[in-house]
Parts: C-alpha cells; sequence; structure tokens
C-alpha cells in the first residue's frame, strides 16, 4: 500500500525588532573630514552600538547630532531587522531540511 503524507507548516516570517536603551550604547565625536569652522567645534557625529549583537553603527552626514542619531537608529534598526529575517529563514530551512530527510514520504508545504 501506497500512502502520502501532507504536512503543513506555518512559520510565520514576520520579524519583530525592538531596541530597548539599555542594549545600547551611544558615543559621540567630533566629525571629520571637510565642513568648514563647524567640524571642530561640536560633537555631532554618533556611533551607537548594540551590545548583545555587537553591531556598530557611525553616522556623521549631517551638523545636527540629534538628526545623525536619528538617523544611526534607523541604519541600526534595518541591520537588526535583516540579521533576524537571515536567522529566521535558516531556522526554517533547517526544520524543512530535517522533516524532508526523516522521510521520503512526506510531502512539505511551508507557509508564511
Amino acid at each position: 500500500i501506497d500512502f502520502v503524507c501532507h504536512v503543513i507548516l506555518h512559520i510565520p516570517l514576520q520579524v519583530d525588532v525592538q531596541l530597548r536603551t539599555d542594549d545600547l550604547r551611544i558615543d559621540t565625536y567630533r566629525s571629520g573630514g571637510s565642513g568648514g569652522q563647524h567640524a571642530n567645534t561640536t560633537n555631532s557625529a554618533v556611533r551607537i552600538t548594540h551590545i548583545p549583537t555587537g553591531i556598530v553603527v557611525s553616522i556623521q552626514d549631517e551638523r545636527s547630532q540629534h538628526m545623525n542619531k536619528a538617523k544611526a537608529l534607523k541604519v541600526l534598526c534595518a541591520k537588526l531587522y535583516e540579521t533576524e529575517r537571515c536567522r529566521l529563514q535558516a531556522s526554517r530551512s533547517k526544520l524543512r531540511s530535517e522533516l524532508l530527510n526523516e522521510s521520503s514520504f512526506f510531502e512539505i508545504e511551508l507557509r508564511a
């Protein structure tokens, strides 16, 4: 007797990125490069380190420290999102591989 078992796994691909201020180290420093008199008088450049992952983002595009900080936080969120998305995708692929290797008569469909 031949039979097929159809397995559908619902694995969400939604990624939730939350930044906690306790997980961040924010450093300010003087920006380098050209910029005239303003560049050497204010600490407008921002470096944000996400302590749990070690991801570091440095921004010195704007003259305002607040604008650089906002930009750096956006970039950090994007990097954390991508890191988590890749981790979830790898986990999903590993699960699918394990299920396929367990038995050749399973038909597996992964749905997000």
